[in-house]
């Protein structure tokens, strides 16, 4: 009901036109865009995006509570309230018929965070939700505050972030959230700033689906200007940073902490622009397509580069034009 809102629409049937399910608005009075949808195997929609709403509806909502407690209870984060600054992420569920909201929150600092990528999973715990977007806000909430909470159930301790403090003035971020139904309760396992001091822009996370009995780790897709004196962290990276702004692709394990949680970080560019600009700039697929159990990761985006990352097997080996699109596997 303001200057614009979300939506969240269900188009089913295959081979026709289709049907449609449901289609409704998602806002407050202010602005608010989604920019990411996920759906479990129960059909439960998931919602990221930027709000800048002080009434985008909230229920259920993110609440980390001090320790130990001051009369009166003091919380160190709070999702039930807009944060402050220009915008906050928001993070929402939806019912499989779209009628209800299973819970929504804020996730933000007094800064601007944009959620532009969701992924979710379910287990006998209860639902797991991972959210990425990009965030520049010195104060977004990490999963390393004080523990254990002073009262509630049991919960098991948060995992210590793999970055604790924004580092330039635009990073990334991956967050998992955790939600029970019954009765209604969401912790925040993991919170972590990804980039280096120059600007990053995540524009895609992918939930990998392992063997059992290993961690579920998270790919982490975007661009990154890794010209400042912090570097952009990378791991056994194919490539090294090429110039100007390269794609980058990373492997988070959110069950391990600190610096051990990066599994996996390359670049993949030339010596020009690669990636794409704003939120549709990289966009990231992960299967197991080879019948391994390794997984398979296919990255796309745009380059202006001629000399982009060492080509192999392509179809088109050379530019066609002044900005071409790449897909890498």
């Amino acid at each position: 009901g303001g200057v614009s809102d979300a939506f969240v629409s269900r188009i089913s049937g295959s081979g026709g036109p289709g049907t449609l399910d449901y289609v409704t608005y998602l806002g407050g009075s202010g602005s608010d865009q989604g920019f990411g949808v996920a759906v479990d195997g129960a059909a439960n929609v998931y919602v990221t995006g930027r709000t800048d709403s002080a009434d985008f509806p909230t229920i259920n909502a993110l609440i980390i509570p001090q320790v130990p407690p001051d009369p009166p209870p003091v919380l160190i984060y709070d999702g039930r309230t807009y944060q402050g600054g220009a915008s906050d992420a928001f993070v929402t569920m939806l019912d499989a018929a779209g009628f209800a909201v299973r819970f929504s929150t804020y996730l933000g600092g007094s800064g601007a965070e944009w959620g532009t990528s969701i992924g979710a999973t379910t287990d006998a715990a209860g639902i797991n939700v991972y959210a990425g977007g990009i965030v520049q806000s010195g104060d977004f909430p990490l999963s390393n505050w004080p523990w254990p909470p002073p009262s509630g159930p049991a919960l098991p301790p948060p995992v210590a972030p793999y970055q604790t403090a924004l580092n330039g003035p635009q990073d990334a971020f991956l967050t998992k959230l955790h939600f029970v139904e019954s009765p209604p309760l969401m912790d925040m396992p993991y919170s972590t700033y990804f980039g280096g001091s120059s600007s990053e822009v995540m524009t895609r996370i992918k939930v990998d689906n392992p063997p059992a009995g290993t961690n579920r780790s998270v790919f982490l897709a975007g661009q990154s200007d890794d010209s400042g004196i912090v570097p952009f962290p990378v791991r056994n990276p194919i490539q090294a940073w090429q110039g100007a702004a390269d794609a980058f692709l990373s492997k988070l394990d959110p069950l391990q902490a600190g610096a051990a949680g990066l599994r996996f970080s390359t670049f993949i560019g030339g010596s020009a622009a690669d990636g794409g600009p704003s939120f549709y700039g990289v966009g990231l697929a992960v299967g197991d397509w080879a019948g391994t159990t390794a997984p398979d990761v296919l990255l796309a985006g745009g380059t202006y580069s001629a000399d982009f990352s060492p080509l192999t097997g392509a179809l088109y080996p050379t530019p066609r034009g002044g900005e071409d699109a790449f897909m890498t596997r």
